[in-house]
C-alpha cells in the first residue's frame, strides 16, 4: 500500500476526496457541521497507482455543541495605560471556536465591537 484516500458522500450523492493518509490507518476529519450524517469510504492506492476496490461505506452523526467557550486567559491587568493597549485573551471550546471578538464600553451597559478574529 502507498496511500489510503478517504472519501465523503456529498449533498448531489457523489463521493469526494477529503483526506488521503500514507503513514497510519486512522485520520481526523475536521470542519464537520454539527447534528449532520456523514457518509465515508476508503480506497487504497498502490505505488504504481493500482487503485483498490472501494470499502463498505460508513455513516457517521455528528453531535451537536453545547458547551460555551471558556476565557481562559485575558490581558492586560487592570491599571492605567497610555494611548495604546495590547490586548490578548486565550480560549478553550470543546470542539472548535470559530471567531473571537473584542468589545469595549464606557458604561458596562453599551458595548462596541473593537476587534473580530475568524480562526
Amino acid at each position: 500500500m502507498w496511500y489510503y484516500q478517504v472519501e465523503c458522500k456529498n449533498a448531489s450523492g457523489n463521493f469526494v476526496s477529503v483526506a488521503v493518509v500514507y503513514d497510519k490507518r486512522g485520520v481526523e476529519l475536521t470542519n464537520l457541521q454539527p447534528e449532520t450524517v456523514y457518509t465515508y469510504r476508503v480506497r487504497a492506492i498502490d505505488l504504481l497507482g493500482n487503485v483498490g476496490e472501494v470499502s463498505d461505506e460508513i455513516s457517521v452523526t455528528t453531535i451537536d455543541d453545547t458547551t460555551a467557550p471558556v476565557i481562559t486567559s485575558l490581558g492586560p491587568v487592570s491599571s492605567r495605560y497610555g494611548n495604546s493597549i495590547n490586548l490578548r485573551a486565550t480560549i478553550y471550546d470543546n470542539v472548535s471556536a470559530v471567531s473571537e471578538v473584542f468589545q469595549i464600553s464606557r458604561d458596562n451597559i453599551n458595548w462596541t465591537d473593537i476587534k473580530y478574529f475568524d480562526r
